[in-house]
């Protein structure tokens, strides 16, 4: 089983338990490890969001981040800490600043290149130029799941990449970098998901209202709702 929880995301907790902030945080439990794909841009926010979602942080046992951008990474600060010595995998080709400050808070850096194995059925689809150097993050059980940052090298690119490593995505959750695209634009990257076999899409944090709004309209068979605060379970 897989299952997790966004705890970092642009738009509102419902519920009003936890803190929004530009950024994206999901927790992720599958393979028999317990992850946190990206941190958000604020460690507060990152902490108080793990305790209030009753998440035991210094269970966490590897950290991913998608790319270099502070949205995605600047929560680390706030785990420095609590999680000692895990680690923090990230795409080759990343900041020194980045991998620099990951030394320095006592993180492990594990740069990756090429699609990658990490443990189990986790796997990183390898890093991708946008620009930046991102990487997707990859975890298997019934279901395939795709876990993306924010698409900088395109989300159908990043499926390619998946395919090519044997994993055809079943179900995509995270950002899709559409805030900008038309609705034709959309529409042609949303029929090339499906015929490429994707089955349920989860845009969240910088993917826009497009794509979001087509969704639940036109394509309503292929939507996930998920929000700051979501749970889900596959």
């Amino acid at each position: 089983m897989i299952r997790g929880k966004i705890i970092v995301d642009d738009g509102p907790d419902p519920y009003k338990t936890l803190r929004s902030a530009h950024g994206l945080s999901i927790y992720i439990e599958g393979g028999g490890y317990r992850v946190l794909w990206d941190l958000g841009p604020d460690p507060n926010i990152l902490i108080y969001n793990l305790e209030k979602a009753g998440i035991s942080i210094s269970d966490i046992d590897m950290i991913f981040i998608s790319h270099d951008h502070a949205d995605h990474y600047e929560g680390i600060k706030g785990l420095a800490d609590k999680v000692k010595g895990v680690p923090v995998y990230i795409p080759f080709g990343s900041s020194d600043h980045l991998k620099q400050l990951i030394k320095k808070l006592g993180f492990e850096v594990r740069e990756v290149s090429s699609p990658t194995i990490i443990s189990g059925n986790i796997m990183s689809i390898g890093q991708l130029y946008g620009p930046p150097y991102e990487h997707s993050l990859i975890v298997i059980d019934e279901y395939v799941l795709l876990f993306v940052g924010c698409s900088h090298p395109g989300i159908t690119r990043i499926v390619d990449r998946a395919v090519i490593f044997g994993y055809r995505p079943d179900i995509i959750i995270g950002g899709f970098h559409l805030l900008n695209a038309t609705e034709d634009n959309v529409r042609r990257i949303l029929n090339d998901l499906i015929r490429k076999g994707v089955k349920k899409l989860s845009p969240i944090h910088c993917s826009g209202k497009i794509i979001v709004d087509l969704l639940k309209t036109k394509y309503k068979d292929y939507y996930m709702s998920l929000h700051l605060g979501s749970e889900f379970k596959f």
